[in-house]
């Protein structure tokens, strides 16, 4: 779907039909559109799922899964090394790979839960009733949000980077005690360095330094659908410029 129509309300009647799609998950999906939506169809279903969705005025289509860019293998890097006229990542053996400016096709920043681990921390003993018993069994701490991208080279190979996992010591000088500030001067970089890159919108919206909710995604899951729906939109861009 490339729109969102006035009208929510039957949109998400529409989507109903497809599997596994009940209401709240279905609203859930509807606050991340425009997007790709997450359904498996035969052809002739898809295409007319694809039409109801069109005759609210939005444009949509039914796209086959070859032609969705597969990002789910992408590189976990953590070191890389922002040049003049090229891009290094380096891996934990020392051993480095390095990609021309020209070669990185899209930059996708978003604000995502962190993969770290839950921490259970066990209640004080002031908190134990005469029961023996606490007034809880302990507290489930939420792993906290981060920054992280998604950078797409022209061949397709992702490259995926957590702000407070990686070596910034290319920075030098611009080197800061906030990994948020340093993540930010590498998108900058990368963003200089590959200028005709697509930058998608929450990316502009993180450099910007524009409200979090522009930028900020529930799930990995949603923000790895909404950089494969960019990089979509880039690959339809670049035929329709041919």
């Amino acid at each position: 779907m490339f729109a969102v129509p006035d009208e929510v309300e039957s949109l998400e009647q529409t989507l109903m039909k497809l599997p596994e799609m009940d209401r709240p998950t279905v609203r859930q999906l509807s606050l991340s559109l425009p997007g790709l939506v997450p359904s498996r169809l035969p052809r002739s279903e898809a295409a007319v799922i694809a039409t109801e969705i069109r005759d609210l005025g939005v444009d949509a289509t039914a796209i086959p899964v070859s032609d969705i860019p597969d990002i789910s293998h992408a590189e976990a890097v953590h070191h890389l090394k922002v040049m003049e006229s090229s891009l290094e990542a380096i891996d934990f053996r020392e051993e480095s790979r390095t990609w021309k400016g020209d070669q990185i096709a899209l930059l996708s920043v978003g604000v995502v839960p962190s993969s770290a681990p839950r921490v259970h921390r066990t209640p004080p003993a002031v908190a134990m009733s005469s029961s023996r018993r606490s007034w809880n069994d302990g507290l489930d701490v939420t792993a906290r949000k981060r920054p992280e991208a998604w950078v797409i080279l022209d061949d397709g190979l992702a490259l995926q980077l957590a702000s407070d996992e990686m070596n910034y010591e290319y920075l030098a000088n611009r080197l800061c005690g906030s990994s948020t500030a340093n993540f930010t001067a590498l998108i900058r970089d990368l963003q200089e360095l590959a200028p005709q890159a697509w930058i998608t919108p929450s990316t502009r919206s993180f450099l910007d330094h524009a409200p979090q909710r522009h930028y900020e995604f529930r799930t990995h899951e949603e923000f790895q659908r909404y950089t494969q729906f960019h990089t979509l939109l880039k690959g339809r861009a670049g035929c329709q410029n041919r």
